[in-house]
């Protein structure tokens, strides 16, 4: 869904990353879709997954703000995502699939951790653009984002592993976003793309350098 922003009083839809992304990549992710893969198992299902992949996130996002001693995110579902976990946690069976599908997420984050020992520095940044012409704010061409988190890495503490997969050779501060499913898309790479030029057209990253 567009986000409805308000700005000087007047409310404005504008796209979201995620969404410009999706579409740019319509064609591989229907490949994905239950109706073209054959799937039909209800853990193959499109919101099922969306909504595991929120909880995934959650998870290592409140564990990392743990690590540094920021406010824990409470679980803020919409109304349909809160009756679609309602539903799973009255079956055992897609209870037991949903916490699997969340201990796989965050025990890949525990790798990524040990592996590349980050410095954390600000998760969950939500920036937002917005284009202007003629002194009037253009929605379509405006656009918001949320960056799931910014680290430091150090090579001299990295495994030989992470250093194979990031080749730095000086500390270095970097954008994640973390993907909690097995499909790995060309529109992921767009994505980081996305939030490496929005971080500085929303004037995100001089606030973060001016607040040190």
């Amino acid at each position: 869904m567009p986000h409805l922003h308000e700005h000087e009083g007047a409310k404005i839809l504008i796209p979201r990353m995620t969404e410009i992304i999706s579409v740019l990549e319509c064609e591989a992710r229907s490949a994905l879709h239950p109706v073209n893969s054959k799937a039909n198992s209800w853990k193959s299902v499109s919101n099922y997954v969306a909504l595991a992949g929120t909880l995934g996130h959650l998870k290592v996002e409140n564990f990392i703000r743990e690590l540094i001693d920021f406010p824990i995110e409470e679980m803020n579902l919409s109304e349909a995502d809160q009756k679609l976990y309602d539903e799973i946690q009255s079956n055992p069976k897609s209870k037991d699939w949903l916490q699997e599908y969340i201990d796989t997420a965050f025990n890949n984050y525990l790798e990524f951790h040990e592996d590349f020992q980050p410095t954390y520095l600000h998760p969950e940044i939500t920036m937002i653009y917005l284009h202007e012409e003629n002194g009037a704010i253009e929605p379509k061409q405006s656009i918001k984002g949320t960056i799931d988190l910014i680290c430091e890495l150090d090579p001299e503490k990295m495994s030989k592993k992470a250093l194979k997969i990031v080749p730095i050779e000086e500390k270095s501060s970097i954008l994640l976003d973390w993907k909690t499913g097995m499909a790995k898309l060309s529109g992921h790479h767009y994505q980081l793309e996305g939030y490496r030029w929005l971080i500085r057209a929303s004037g995100t990253l001089a606030k973060l350098i001016s607040k040190g």
